[in-house]
């Protein structure tokens, strides 16, 4: 999808100014990001399947107000915010005291941590443990339900994967979108503007 600037003149008028250097820049702030993002779920051993680093991908586009986003999706895995922000416990915030996801409040759907956590199980894959008072090996089942106990009570804490990475890679590249802001419009004037007299007011935001 191709970006523009939308500029308004003092009567009223508007004119669409074409970005491609702009996108070019932010499509390369996006794939280091990307590539920054999934390095630390690597290192923090948070890729248990492969999916949410797979589903760590950018997109550049415009919103209904005109601003410029670099978005992540996460079309794949809905659950990357949980994964990034933690999830405070219904009893016991502090793993994650400054999410805004907490297990009990209702928000969200029901019954779905328990099957989680048995996927997760074999997807990492986690050895069977034994019953202290048998010595029998305990079922996943039994495994996912102490789990999912521990971690409803208790919470999640973050793995901040993408928002770290989105700040320390943007002081890298503001420079660059700078610069790449201003050949863009300079160029739009050059071939449009250079024999008219407009009084024009640009006004853009990159989020």
């Amino acid at each position: 999808m191709a970006i523009a600037l939308t500029i308004k003149n003092a009567i009223g008028g508007k004119e669409n100014v074409p970005l491609p250097t702009v996108q070019k820049v932010l499509d390369n702030y996006g794939k280091a990001v990307t590539a920054k993002a999934r390095a630390v779920l690597a290192e923090k051993n948070k890729n248990a399947t492969g999916n949410l680093s797979a589903d760590t991908r950018h997109e550049v586009l415009v919103d209904a107000e005109g601003d410029i986003i670099l978005d992540y999706p996460f079309r794949s895995a809905p659950y990357a915010m949980f994964v990034e922000k933690g999830v405070r416990g219904s009893i016991d915030d502090s793993k994650a005291p400054n999410s805004p996801f907490k297990f009990g409040s209702g928000t969200g759907p029901a019954g779905g941590l328990k099957p989680s956590i048995r996927q997760w199980i074999l997807d990492k894959p986690v050895n069977q443990w034994r019953d202290l008072k048998s010595g029998r090996f305990m079922s996943y089942d039994s495994m996912a339900r102490m789990i999912s106990r521990k971690v409803f009570l208790h919470g999640l804490a973050p793995t901040n994967f993408l928002g770290p990475s989105l700040e320390m890679l943007y002081k890298r590249y503001k420079g660059k979108l700078e610069d790449a802001f201003s050949e863009d419009i300079s160029d739009y004037y050059q071939k449009t503007l250079d024999d008219q007299e407009a009084n024009l007011v640009m006004n853009f935001k990159l989020l």
